[in-house]
């Protein structure tokens, strides 16, 4: 009898295994067809079928994200045909070209991909940028005085010895007040577009107020993002990533 009931237990724990084993491989196929996540996939557990399925769903899942132009570090070259190849880098060359000719992020910009027109235009944009910046006079730290004429920094100067009188005259509880006191709250970033969330960005939220990135380097390109703004932790949450911010003034 005890023989018997040895037997049953095996029979049951094997149809267990079984199971287990028959979900396993479902999951696998599921994740693999996504075609998301090759590093996750178990080809071992695939037909030759579902093997080829999954090899091209990677393929398009990878030619989707090439032909943004925006990720060309994770863009598999060798899964294109020449063709695909050739429409991947018009999308790099065009999206190099918006961001370039912003102005705004020339470490970001790759100069090789541009015509010696767009050079020149992109040159002017980062000039146009970096005046727009100092004569401000508030982010002398942040001015590339060797893109200014002798014209253009002599007002820079003047304009940065104004914001430190008026900020040295400025009483003590007045200077860089946090906008809506010490509570976390939703707003939307409308400057600059897109959003990288780089070191030193100087961004305006939708009610006035202007923050500078510090000490990140998150590439975000990101249109007109909501966010949460945290001013006593000096924190802005975006998509989930939380990025150190200070406040530098506006509203």
């Amino acid at each position: 009898m005890r023989k018997i009931n040895y037997t049953i237990a095996a029979f049951f724990l094997s149809l267990a295994l079984q199971n287990v084993n028959a979900d396993t491989a479902r999951e696998n196929l599921s994740r693999c067809l996504s075609g998301n996540y090759p590093s996750l996939c178990n080809y071992g557990l695939l037909s030759s079928e579902d093997l080829a399925r999954t090899k091209e769903a990677e393929r398009q899942v990878n030619l989707k994200r090439c032909l943004t132009g925006n990720y060309s570090s994770l863009c598999n070259y060798g899964l294109l045909s020449s063709a695909e190849i050739s429409s991947v880098k018009e999308a790099e060359r065009r999206v190099n070209l918006n961001r370039c000719l912003t102005g705004n992020y020339p470490s970001l910009c790759n100069y090789s991909l541009l015509s010696s027109t767009e050079l020149s235009r992109t040159k002017e944009s980062e000039r146009q940028v970096n005046l727009n910046r100092c004569l401000t006079g508030n982010y002398p730290s942040l001015c590339d005085y060797s893109l200014l004429s002798a014209t253009e920094l002599k007002k820079v100067k003047a304009a940065e010895s104004k914001a430190e009188t008026a900020l040295k005259n400025m009483p003590k509880k007045a200077r860089a007040p946090l906008p809506r006191g010490d509570a976390c709250y939703e707003s939307s970033i409308m400057k600059p577009s897109p959003f990288m969330g780089n070191d030193g960005e100087i961004f305006k939220l939708d009610d006035g107020s202007l923050w500078e990135v510090k000490y990140e380097y998150e590439y975000m390109y990101e249109y007109y993002p909501d966010v949460i703004i945290c001013p006593s932790k000096g924190k802005l949450v975006i998509d989930g990533k939380s990025l150190n911010v200070e406040y530098v003034g506006g509203r």
